[in-house]
């Protein structure tokens, strides 16, 4: 049991809006306006908002959904030991490893985990891009005084930490120690092509005091696995000489996604804030990402991947380095591409996901740069009407990503039920159509009211006689 936790209080938190779409994961309070980097690239909703009590942090060893934090649990870790978290004043939680193995050393916190009792997961990972942003403070002095203490076991002591790796692998695999590899190509099922995003690091030398590290990492292969990184200097933030990091600041990443157009290709891109003051120097950029195998070349940045990816947001520190978290925000376009514990999420990795096909459904592979970089899409691949069904309890909302040819004549509707056999249309809302490439444009289709209360199942229908019958085709489907 984390100290300081209450068991007897545990209210709901995810905020629904009229049209049935979890738009905001929230603690209680009202949710702050989006700092101006992230408003600059479009991400003015607050689709994530923490402080730290007993309504945000789980205690119960991740067996309960409903939390905004669960005692990290990821990939090759044990769960956090109690004695490494600790619930302090104000709202806030500070993280100390006790040094143990389940200490998780720099992790640990994180907004997804996989559960402990089932083969499902419980939390949230963000998709789509966005502007990330922690506020927290600690001592300085207590890192490099544990770094003399440590001398070379420095790279095992941890130190405080706010950064994020893709929660992929356990939203489809449901397995803590599976990857996945978004190519066309077969490799094996344990393949690891993902971006790691170090927010913030401070594993830094006195005679660094007034900087931190940020970078990503392209880790890639089967484990054990290799890694592509930008060189150190490319991740060396500095911050306002004598900053006082006993105080609490707000230390941001931005991230905008890449991606391919009737224009030609807009390169993605990261970048660093530290009280909402860019420090990072522009060199964190990718081109569109279209499924190619690694190794990453000059040609193709290794970091096109994350654009694909769905982050895990995890907090941490090291033995005897306490680091005071007061609040961890999240701003995007919108949380379409989220997902989360009650989430069913489809990339077309295969076809396994549909609880029924119905009709002539295929994949298409082909020329991923005419689908913003989407290597795997579903189509119909003869005339007549073709559906995907897909099961999941209590359906909200849903959002679908449909390409359409130039004049396509395939048209695409909606559908839900509560036992598969009598069906209701849905009314729908589309966003702004965007150009792709060769004569394709993109938009995303998502519920436009509240569906009915029995809603367990969603049928995507493709139908009508164009000259091509996939002129229209699916890139993506998330049912919440």
């Amino acid at each position: 049991m984390i100290k300081g936790l209450d068991l007897a209080i545990r209210p709901a938190l995810i905020a629904v809006s009229l049209f049935g779409s979890a738009v905001s994961l929230c603690s209680a309070g009202s949710n702050p306006a989006a700092p101006p980097q992230a408003a600059a690239a479009g991400y003015t909703i607050n689709t994530f908002h923490s402080v730290f009590n007993t309504n945000t942090v789980d205690s119960t060893g991740r067996t309960q959904p409903g939390f905004l934090w669960y005692p990290a649990h990821y990939y090759w870790m044990k769960p956090t030991d109690a004695a490494s978290m600790q619930l302090g004043p104000g709202n806030t939680i500070i993280l100390n490893s006790d040094g143990s193995p389940s200490g998780n050393n720099n992790t640990q916190i994180c907004s997804m985990s996989p559960a402990k009792t089932t083969s499902g997961f419980v939390g949230m990972s963000f998709g789509g891009g966005g502007y990330f942003e922690a506020t927290f403070s600690f001592d300085p002095d207590q890192v490099f005084s544990q770094r003399k203490k440590s001398g070379e076991q420095q790279s095992n002591a941890g130190w405080p930490s706010w950064w994020a790796l893709s929660a992929d692998p356990i939203i489809e695999r449901s397995q803590v120690q599976s990857w996945i590899y978004y190519s066309t190509a077969d490799v094996d099922p344990k393949y690891c092509n993902s971006v790691e995003t170090d927010f913030f690091e401070y594993n830094c030398e006195p005679s660094d005091r007034d900087s931190y590290g940020g970078a990503l990492h392209n880790w890639y292969g089967i484990y054990k696995y290799k890694g592509i990184h930008y060189p150190y200097e490319y991740g060396h933030m500095g911050v306002p000489k004598g900053a006082d990091f006993t105080k609490p600041h707000k230390f941001g990443f931005l991230w905008v996604p890449a991606r391919s157009s009737s224009a030609g290709k807009v390169r993605g891109y990261a970048a660093f804030y530290f009280d909402d003051k860019l420090v990072s120097n522009g060199k964190h950029i990718w081109e569109p990402y279209c499924g190619e195998a690694p190794p990453p070349t000059d040609e193709h940045p290794a970091f096109g991947v994350l654009d694909r990816q769905h982050l895990a947001l995890i907090l941490g520190s090291g033995v005897g380095e306490p680091m005071t978290v007061k609040s961890v925000n999240v701003w995007q376009m919108s949380d379409h591409w989220n997902v989360g514990a009650d989430t069913l999420y489809d990339c077309f990795i295969d076809l396994k996901k549909p609880d029924a096909i119905i009709g002539p459904i295929g994949l298409d592979t082909k020329t991923p740069e005419f689908f913003d970089g989407h290597a795997r899409r579903v189509k119909r691949t003869a005339g007549g009407d073709a559906s995907l069904i897909y099961a999941q309890a209590s359906i909200r909302s849903f959002a679908v990503q449909i390409f359409d040819l130039q004049k396509a004549g395939t048209k695409v509707t909606f559908s839900v039920s509560a036992d598969k056999a009598r069906w209701t249309t849905v009314k729908t809302r589309s966003t702004t159509v965007v150009d792709a490439q060769g004569g394709w444009s993109q938009r995303e289709v998502f519920n436009a009211g509240a569906l009915p209360g029995d809603a367990a199942y969603l049928r995507i229908t493709l139908s009508g006689e164009g000259s091509d019958p996939g002129d229209c085709q699916v890139g993506q489907v998330r049912i919440n």
